[in-house]
Formats: structure tokens, C-alpha cells, sequence
């Protein structure tokens, strides 16, 4: 008995939706489409690419990081990986939350002082 295979469909074919689909969906699209990441406005949540001003609650040290995809993440430069512990530990926070970091060195607790979208 013969059978034909199950057809494969391309990645980029499940990757197209239709533009009022996705208006319907993101109703800032328009917005973002036209202003880019400058027009994101999460409401003060930290979400993937947001810059962090943070304070160190132990040491009072402030830093400050964008968060990125895995390809992009630089520490020395402030970016840090969306999968990152750190970066976990934030996403979904706001402004005045406190996050805690599990460190090598144990836990670190950090408050975020600002989160912008630059």
C-alpha cells in the first residue's frame, strides 16, 4: 500500500499573518510600524528591550541594562541577555519593584529605580 507523505509546510508560511490580523491583535501596530521601539510604552513594565536603571539594595551600587536577545548580550556594555538570570528576574516588574537575583554568590536584591524604552 502506498501513501504520500505529509506535506511540509515552509517556516516562513507559518511566520505570515495578515496585517489586520495583527492589527486586531497589537492595537498599538500602527504606532509601532511607523515610530519603532521609541513608541513602546509597556506602562513602567520591564519587558525585552527596556533599559533598567537598577540599585543594588546590598551595596547600594546603581546600575543600568537593556535587555536583549541571546546574540546581542555584552556585559560590558549593559546589555544582558533575555534569558539571563537577572534579566528573568525583572521581566514583568515595574517601577519601585524589588527583584531577587539568585547569584552565584547567593541572592541579590535589586530595585528598579526607572525603566525606559529607548
Amino acid at each position: 500500500m502506498m501513501f504520500d507523505p505529509p506535506r511540509r509546510r515552509s517556516r516562513k508560511a507559518g511566520l505570515r499573518r495578515p496585517p489586520e490580523r495583527l492589527r486586531r491583535h497589537h492595537p498599538d501596530f500602527d504606532r509601532m510600524a511607523t515610530q519603532g521601539w521609541k513608541a513602546l510604552d509597556a506602562e513602567g513594565r520591564v519587558v525585552f528591550a527596556a533599559t533598567v536603571d537598577l540599585e543594588d539594595l546590598d551595596s547600594g551600587d546603581k546600575v543600568t541594562y537593556q535587555i536583549v536577545g541571546d546574540d546581542e548580550a555584552d556585559i560590558d556594555h549593559g546589555l544582558i541577555s533575555v534569558s539571563s538570570p537577572i534579566a528573568r528576574a525583572l521581566i514583568g516588574k515595574f517601577e519601585g519593584d524589588v527583584a531577587a537575583v539568585q547569584a552565584p554568590s547567593g541572592v541579590r536584591e535589586y530595585e528598579i529605580i526607572s525603566v525606559r524604552y529607548v
